[in-house]
Protein backbone atom coordinates (compact mmCIF):
# COMPACT_ATOMS: atom_id res chain seq x y z
CA UNK A 1 0.00 0.00 0.00
CA UNK A 2 2.91 2.25 1.11
CA UNK A 3 4.43 1.63 -1.84
CA UNK A 4 1.46 2.14 -4.43
CA UNK A 5 1.12 5.69 -2.80
CA UNK A 6 5.25 6.69 -3.35
CA UNK A 7 4.67 5.93 -6.72
CA UNK A 8 1.77 7.59 -7.54
CA UNK A 9 3.05 10.93 -6.01
CA UNK A 10 5.88 10.05 -7.52
CA UNK A 11 4.24 10.13 -10.90
CA UNK A 12 2.03 13.08 -10.03
CA UNK A 13 5.44 15.03 -9.53
CA UNK A 14 7.29 13.87 -12.73
CA UNK A 15 4.36 14.53 -14.72
CA UNK A 16 3.87 17.92 -13.68
CA UNK A 17 7.83 18.93 -13.88
CA UNK A 18 7.32 17.74 -17.36
CA UNK A 19 4.51 19.98 -18.04
CA UNK A 20 6.54 22.98 -16.37
CA UNK A 21 9.41 22.63 -18.39
CA UNK A 22 7.22 22.82 -21.80
CA UNK A 23 5.65 26.36 -20.15
CA UNK A 24 9.23 27.31 -19.88
CA UNK A 25 10.67 26.88 -22.84
CA UNK A 26 7.56 27.95 -24.33
CA UNK A 27 8.03 31.29 -22.54
CA UNK A 28 11.91 31.00 -23.10
CA UNK A 29 10.90 31.09 -26.65
CA UNK A 30 8.47 33.90 -26.78
CA UNK A 31 9.79 37.13 -28.00
CA UNK A 32 9.43 40.03 -25.62
CA UNK A 33 9.29 43.17 -26.26
CA UNK A 34 12.25 45.44 -25.55
CA UNK A 35 11.47 49.60 -25.04
CA UNK A 36 13.54 52.55 -26.66
CA UNK A 37 13.81 55.66 -24.53
CA UNK A 38 15.24 58.67 -26.21
CA UNK A 39 16.36 61.05 -23.73
CA UNK A 40 13.63 59.84 -21.19
CA UNK A 41 11.12 59.47 -24.12
CA UNK A 42 9.80 56.10 -25.03
CA UNK A 43 10.10 56.15 -28.90
CA UNK A 44 7.21 55.29 -31.21
CA UNK A 45 7.86 52.53 -33.53
CA UNK A 46 4.16 52.51 -36.01
CA UNK A 47 4.68 49.47 -38.00
CA UNK A 48 7.76 47.56 -37.06
CA UNK A 49 8.81 47.05 -33.44
CA UNK A 50 12.65 46.88 -32.09
CA UNK A 51 13.20 42.83 -31.15
CA UNK A 52 16.40 41.31 -29.70
CA UNK A 53 17.87 38.64 -32.21
CA UNK A 54 19.64 35.11 -31.42
CA UNK A 55 22.81 36.76 -30.15
CA UNK A 56 20.78 39.82 -27.85
CA UNK A 57 21.22 42.72 -30.18
CA UNK A 58 18.48 45.18 -29.40
CA UNK A 59 17.59 45.46 -33.45
CA UNK A 60 15.39 48.83 -34.49
CA UNK A 61 14.07 50.37 -38.10
CA UNK A 62 17.41 52.60 -39.06
CA UNK A 63 14.76 55.56 -40.17
CA UNK A 64 12.49 56.00 -36.77
CA UNK A 65 16.15 55.98 -34.59
CA UNK A 66 18.18 57.93 -37.10
CA UNK A 67 15.75 60.42 -37.81
CA UNK A 68 14.95 61.06 -34.44
CA UNK A 69 18.66 61.62 -33.20
CA UNK A 70 18.78 63.93 -36.46
CA UNK A 71 20.48 61.99 -38.97
CA UNK A 72 19.42 61.55 -42.47
CA UNK A 73 19.40 58.15 -43.87
CA UNK A 74 19.84 57.10 -47.27
CA UNK A 75 19.23 53.42 -49.40
CA UNK A 76 21.54 52.96 -52.34
CA UNK A 77 22.18 49.67 -54.58
CA UNK A 78 24.91 48.49 -56.74
CA UNK A 79 24.15 45.15 -58.38
CA UNK A 80 23.04 43.02 -55.72
CA UNK A 81 24.43 45.00 -53.09
CA UNK A 82 22.32 47.33 -50.92
CA UNK A 83 23.42 49.88 -48.91
CA UNK A 84 22.32 51.78 -46.27
CA UNK A 85 23.50 55.00 -44.44
CA UNK A 86 23.18 57.68 -42.11
CA UNK A 87 24.41 61.26 -42.46
CA UNK A 88 24.41 63.67 -39.23
CA UNK A 89 26.57 67.42 -39.11
CA UNK A 90 29.32 65.52 -37.02
CA UNK A 91 28.96 62.39 -38.80
CA UNK A 92 28.58 59.60 -40.91
CA UNK A 93 27.93 56.07 -41.37
CA UNK A 94 28.02 53.15 -44.20
CA UNK A 95 26.49 49.97 -44.17
CA UNK A 96 25.99 47.15 -46.08
CA UNK A 97 22.62 44.94 -45.44
CA UNK A 98 23.93 41.32 -44.90
CA UNK A 99 27.14 42.32 -43.63
CA UNK A 100 27.88 43.01 -39.45
CA UNK A 101 30.50 45.73 -39.90
CA UNK A 102 30.15 49.17 -40.41
CA UNK A 103 31.89 52.41 -41.12
CA UNK A 104 32.03 55.29 -39.02
CA UNK A 105 33.34 58.34 -40.27
CA UNK A 106 35.69 56.09 -42.40
CA UNK A 107 37.04 53.57 -39.63
CA UNK A 108 35.60 49.75 -39.61
CA UNK A 109 33.32 48.64 -36.80
CA UNK A 110 32.45 45.65 -36.63
CA UNK A 111 29.31 44.87 -34.16
CA UNK A 112 28.39 40.78 -34.84
CA UNK A 113 24.80 41.19 -35.84
CA UNK A 114 23.96 41.72 -39.59
CA UNK A 115 22.09 44.39 -40.31
CA UNK A 116 18.86 42.80 -42.14
CA UNK A 117 15.52 43.74 -44.24
CA UNK A 118 12.53 42.15 -42.19
CA UNK A 119 9.30 44.19 -42.35
CA UNK A 120 10.06 46.04 -45.54
CA UNK A 121 12.18 47.57 -43.14
CA UNK A 122 15.92 48.18 -42.47
CA UNK A 123 16.69 46.63 -39.16
CA UNK A 124 20.37 47.61 -37.35
CA UNK A 125 21.65 47.03 -34.42
CA UNK A 126 20.27 49.82 -31.73
CA UNK A 127 24.19 50.25 -30.36
CA UNK A 128 25.23 50.81 -34.34
CA UNK A 129 23.29 53.76 -34.72
CA UNK A 130 23.21 55.38 -31.78
CA UNK A 131 27.35 55.18 -31.49
CA UNK A 132 27.61 55.63 -34.73
CA UNK A 133 25.72 59.09 -34.04
CA UNK A 134 27.31 60.45 -31.35
CA UNK A 135 25.47 58.64 -28.16
CA UNK A 136 25.68 56.92 -25.36
CA UNK A 137 23.57 53.83 -24.57
CA UNK A 138 22.59 51.42 -21.76
CA UNK A 139 20.97 48.00 -21.40
CA UNK A 140 18.39 47.59 -18.73
CA UNK A 141 18.04 44.00 -19.15
CA UNK A 142 15.51 43.76 -16.01
CA UNK A 143 13.24 45.86 -17.44
CA UNK A 144 14.47 45.49 -21.23
CA UNK A 145 14.44 49.11 -21.90
CA UNK A 146 17.61 50.80 -24.11
CA UNK A 147 18.47 53.87 -22.73
CA UNK A 148 20.10 56.57 -25.83
CA UNK A 149 21.22 59.80 -24.53
CA UNK A 150 20.32 61.57 -21.38
CA UNK A 151 19.39 58.96 -18.58
CA UNK A 152 17.60 61.66 -16.22
CA UNK A 153 13.86 62.13 -15.65
CA UNK A 154 12.57 65.59 -15.30
CA UNK A 155 12.05 66.84 -11.60
CA UNK A 156 8.19 68.44 -11.09
CA UNK A 157 10.69 71.40 -9.31
CA UNK A 158 11.64 72.01 -13.02
CA UNK A 159 10.00 75.29 -14.01
CA UNK A 160 9.21 73.73 -17.47
CA UNK A 161 7.58 70.98 -15.50
CA UNK A 162 3.59 71.63 -16.21
CA UNK A 163 1.43 70.41 -13.51
CA UNK A 164 -2.19 68.84 -13.74
CA UNK A 165 -5.02 70.02 -11.78
CA UNK A 166 -6.41 67.54 -9.79
CA UNK A 167 -9.99 68.94 -11.02
CA UNK A 168 -9.06 67.65 -14.38
CA UNK A 169 -8.62 63.93 -13.07
CA UNK A 170 -11.97 64.45 -11.23
CA UNK A 171 -13.74 64.71 -14.25
CA UNK A 172 -12.03 62.26 -16.32
CA UNK A 173 -12.78 59.80 -13.03
CA UNK A 174 -16.52 61.09 -13.36
CA UNK A 175 -16.49 60.52 -16.91
CA UNK A 176 -14.74 56.60 -16.85
CA UNK A 177 -17.87 55.97 -14.18
CA UNK A 178 -20.04 56.83 -16.47
CA UNK A 179 -18.93 54.68 -19.47
CA UNK A 180 -18.47 51.66 -17.08
CA UNK A 181 -22.30 51.76 -16.10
Amino acid sequence: MKKLLLTVIASMLTVSLIGSGNEAVAAASTPKQVEVLLNTVKMKFPDAKPFQDGQGSVMVPIRFVSEALGAKVMYSKEGKVSKVGMVSTDHKVDMTIGQTSALFDGQKKDYGTQIILKQNRTFVPLRLVSEGLGQKVEWDKIGRWVWIGNKEFRSTDDKAFKLTQLSDFKALHKALNIIKT
